[in-house]
């Protein structure tokens, strides 16, 4: 029998909701992924989407 593997579904959030999470603009936000600090994904010419749990990362790494 072939063992199947499941993954959980990505969490996605906009660059908005980023920004709340973290308590900086939006900006910021779009700044910290073009310095290749916050990873994400590009959707379309202007949308990006960020894994939640590259955000959690984000933090734990920042935090002091």
């Amino acid at each position: 029998m072939q063992e199947v593997m499941t993954t959980s579904p990505i969490s996605w959030l906009d660059t908005q909701q980023v920004a709340s999470r973290l308590g900086i603009s939006r900006q910021m936000v779009l700044d910290l992924i073009h310095s290749g600090q916050l990873k994400a994904n590009k959707f379309g010419y202007r949308t990006y989407r960020i894994p939640a749990e590259e955000v959690d990362n984000y933090i734990v790494k920042t935090t002091v």
